[in-house]
C-alpha cells in the first residue's frame, strides 16, 4: 500500500518563519547574481565549470528561447536581473511575500538495475539520514522512491531504522500519473538511470510538492525558513541552474510546461531539433536544468520567487557527488557519453 503523499502536499505547507531563524547567516546566497555567464567570463561566487556545462547549458537555455518562443538574449538577461533583484527582496523582507510556500516534504530516489540491482551508497545514506536531523519542525514528513524495494533490502533496512521516520515508495504507485512515462522507460531500458532519475524527480515533485535532494546532499541548517518564503528552490553554481537539489509547490504551472514540451518533441520545429543534435549529450539535455532555465527566463511571473543555491560548507547544501551519470562510480548505469538514445523520436505511447 502506498502512502498518502497527496494529503501531505496541502497539510505541510510551511509557517510563518520565526524570529530567531539563523537566515541571515546565509545572506550572501541573495547576493549572487543570475546572470547569462558565457565563456571565460566569471560571475562573482561560481565554481569551476570542470566538464564545460556553462557554455552548453546557457546557449541552449537561450537559442531554445529565441528559436521555440521568440525571446531574445537580451529579454532573457532583463528577466534574470528581475529574478535576482526579487530573490534578495524575499530574503530580507520580514515575512514572506507569497501566499504559500514551498510543501514540507522531502524526497530522494534511488534507480538501479532490475537484472543486477545495485545497493544504495552506505556513505550517501548515512548523508541522507545525518541531513534530515537538521529540519527541526514535525510538519516535515520525508519520502524515498526506489523500484523495487525487495531488490535493495541493504538500502532499505537502512532507513527503516532511521531515528527519523522515512516513508519508502515504489515508483510504480504513480507510474499511471506520470506525465512522461515513457522517456522515463526509454532511459530505463537503455540503462540510463541517472536519466530516468531526472524525470522520476520531476513527476514526483511536480504530483506531490516538496524539496528533492541528490542521496548525497547534506542538509546545513533548517530549510523551512527558506521554504517559507519561495515558490522556486534551485541549485546554482553561479553559472548554470540543476536538478540536484531543487523544489516548487504541488502541480506547478512551468513544470507543466517542461513535461508538455517533453511530450511534444518530435513535432518539434526543425531548427529546434538542429538545435539539439548539435549537443554532445543530446539524450540528456531537455531533461536537465538547461530547459528550465528557458522557461524560468520565458514564463517566470513577478509574483514569483526564486532562491538559487549553491553548494558549500558555508551554503545550506553539501552534495556528496556520484558522477555515476560519467561511469565513475558504477551503480549498474552505462556513462551517458556511452548513450545513443534519440530523445527526439520518443513517441507517447497510444
Amino acid at each position: 500500500m502506498g502512502h498518502d503523499v497527496e494529503s501531505e502536499a496541502s497539510s505541510s505547507t510551511s509557517a510563518a518563519p520565526s524570529s530567531s531563524t539563523k537566515c541571515q547567516d546565509f545572506s550572501w546566497i541573495v547576493e549572487r547574481p543570475y546572470t547569462i555567464v558565457k565563456g571565460n567570463e566569471h560571475n562573482s561566487g561560481a565554481s569551476v565549470d570542470t566538464y564545460g556545462f556553462n557554455d552548453r547549458n546557457n546557449n541552449f537555455s537561450l537559442v531554445l528561447a529565441n528559436e521555440l518562443y521568440g525571446v531574445s538574449e537580451e529579454e532573457c538577461e532583463a528577466k534574470r536581473a528581475s529574478i535576482s533583484q526579487k530573490m534578495k527582496q524575499a530574503f530580507h523582507s520580514p515575512e514572506p511575500e507569497i501566499e504559500e510556500g514551498i510543501p514540507l516534504i522531502t524526497h530522494r530516489i534511488w534507480i538501479t538495475s532490475a537484472d543486477s540491482p545495485v545497493e544504495a551508497s552506505t556513505e550517501r545514506l548515512g548523508i541522507y539520514l545525518k541531513s534530515l536531523k537538521k529540519l527541526q519542525s514535525k510538519a516535515w514528513t520525508h519520502h524515498f522512491w526506489c523500484i523495487n524495494k525487495n531488490k535493495i533490502p541493504q538500502t532499505i533496512q537502512t532507513l527503516q531504522a532511521s531515528e527519523v521516520p522515512i516513508v519508502i515508495h515504489e515508483l510504480e504507485e504513480i507510474y499511471a500519473k506520470m506525465k512522461v512515462k515513457h522517456i522515463f522507460d526509454a532511459y530505463y531500458e537503455d540503462k540510463q538511470f541517472c536519466l530516468a532519475s531526472d524525470i522520476a524527480r520531476q513527476e514526483v515533485i511536480y504530483l506531490y510538492g516538496g524539496l528533492y535532494s541528490d542521496l548525497g546532499a547534506d542538509f546545513l541548517t533548517d530549510l523551512e525558513p527558506f521554504l517559507n518564503k519561495y515558490t522556486y528552490i534551485f541549485w546554482y553554481n553561479g553559472l548554470y541552474i540543476d536538478q540536484t537539489f531543487f523544489g516548487y509547490r504541488q502541480f506547478d504551472t512551468i513544470a507543466e510546461i517542461f513535461f508538455n514540451n517533453l511530450k511534444r518533441l518530435p513535432k518539434m520545429p526543425k531548427q529546434i531539433k538542429n538545435l539539439t543534435s548539435k549537443q554532445d549529450w543530446k539524450s540528456q539535455i531537455w531533461g536537465s536544468g538547461a530547459h528550465f532555465m528557458t522557461l524560468f527566463d520565458v514564463f517566470s511571473t513577478p509574483k514569483d520567487r526564486f532562491l538559487l543555491v549553491p553548494e558549500g560548507s558555508k551554503s545550506i547544501v553539501q552534495i556528496n557527488h556520484a558522477g555515476s551519470w560519467l561511469g565513475r562510480e558504477k551503480s549498474g548505469n552505462k556513462p551517458l557519453t556511452e548513450s545513443t538514445l534519440d530523445i527526439m523520436e520518443l513517441k507517447v505511447a497510444a
